[in-house]
């Protein structure tokens, strides 16, 4: 991998750290539940490549951070669409035994 390569697949992970709402996405996995983690696992994140261009890079690299963005937001899409499932699940079972102790 060249350098230039290796620059715009930092550059996508760090814009993907950044440019995916977290918040949402675990938000998402309470209310959808299990439809929320799938929702998480199809939705393509689309990273604004408008820097790119302006900065002049070239299509190669413009592909290839586009194509990493993607990678690394949907990986943290889902795990805190998983996140927020696993949550409601943890809740919802220690409200059945919190009931069930006073039953």
């Amino acid at each position: 991998m060249n350098n230039d390569l290796h620059q715009a697949h930092v550059a996508a992970y760090h814009d993907a750290q950044k440019g995916i709402n977290k918040l949402l996405w675990f938000v998402v996995g309470i209310v959808g539940n299990l439809l929320g983690v799938i929702i998480a696992a199809i939705y393509e994140p689309t990273p604004s490549t408008t820097h790119l261009y302006l900065n002049k890079h070239s299509q190669e690299y413009i592909a290839y951070y586009t194509d990493n963005y993607r990678i690394k937001g949907k990986s943290i899409q889902q795990n805190w669409a998983a996140i927020g499932f696993g949550s409601q699940l943890v809740i919802i079972v220690l409200f059945i035994v919190w009931v069930n102790q006073y039953t």
